[in-house]
């Protein structure tokens, strides 16, 4: 497919829409009703449908496109001087889509690890009490809510146990959610190229991927921006570090195609 001026302004416009999607769930810090939306339920249905989505669309539709796209490259013109991909022209393209499905699993693995070795103690997953704990936060009708403001919460899981965030726990959280930030904006990367490079081929696969890492990307807005709030008391630096993770994505495809 050419590119041109149209397909190159849609592809960046879904990079920014999925992107934009990590502040949806950053933004869980502004308002109560948001809060009670992002129950764990709710959570796991949106993950759920967004690795859905992404695997169908990876293992059907862009991994399909590749196999094309090696067949078309690799074919020559026989003695009629028409186009032909012969069995082992087709067979070599089946391998070189595999290899390169391969190598992209390889590097994503590779990054994750990295971040993993970097900070060993990072996760970007919220549990049950970090929901209860942000709703109580963010809603102070809600019991268990301290008299100065600071967030604090009972978990049901284990109603002796309340959550306080003194200076040294404060660092912890704010030192966890600066790392989920910079974590998420590195994977976000590979998935602005690729939702960038589907969406240059169909503008319809690019569309659904967009639509499914934007579900995928809803959670991580969460799990950035709750650390961060309950850190340091502070709606706009929570809601900052997901936006700064979320830049990530429209960024991506010009140093990934350049």
């Amino acid at each position: 497919m050419v590119a041109t001026g149209h397909n190159v302004g849609i592809a960046f416009a879904l990079n920014i829409a999925a992107g934009l999607a990590t502040c949806i769930g950053g933004s869980v810090v502004f308002s109560k009703s948001l809060v009670h939306l992002a129950s764990p339920k709710s959570l796991s249905v949106a993950l759920s449908l967004s690795a859905g989505v992404m695997l169908f669309i990876s293992l059907v539709e862009i991994y399909g496109k590749s196999v094309e796209g090696f067949t078309a490259g690799l074919g020559e013109d026989n003695a009629d001087g028409e186009y032909e991909c012969d069995q082992t022209c087709q067979g070599n393209s089946w391998l070189a889509g595999t290899a390169c499905f391969v190598t992209g699993f390889c590097i994503i693995y590779v990054m994750d690890w990295i971040v993993h070795k970097i900070s060993p103690d990072f996760s970007d997953e919220l549990d049950v009490a970090d929901l209860q704990a942000l709703e109580v936060a963010v809603d102070p009708t809600l019991p268990h809510f301290h008299a100065t403001g600071t967030p604090v919460a009972n978990s049901k899981l284990d109603d002796e146990k309340t959550i306080k965030f003194n200076a040294k726990s404060r660092h912890q959280l704010n030192r966890t959610g600066v790392l989920t930030a910079v974590a998420i904006a590195i994977h976000n990367l590979p998935e602005g190229v690729a939702t960038y490079i589907a969406a240059m081929r169909d503008v319809r696969v690019g569309a659904v991927l967009a639509i499914g890492i934007a579900l995928h990307n809803i959670p991580e807005g969460i799990a950035v921006a709750t650390p961060v709030y309950f850190a340091t008391d502070s709606r706009c630096k929570a809601f900052l570090w997901t936006f700064i993770s979320a830049l990530a994505e429209p960024i991506g495809p010009p140093g990934g195609v350049s």
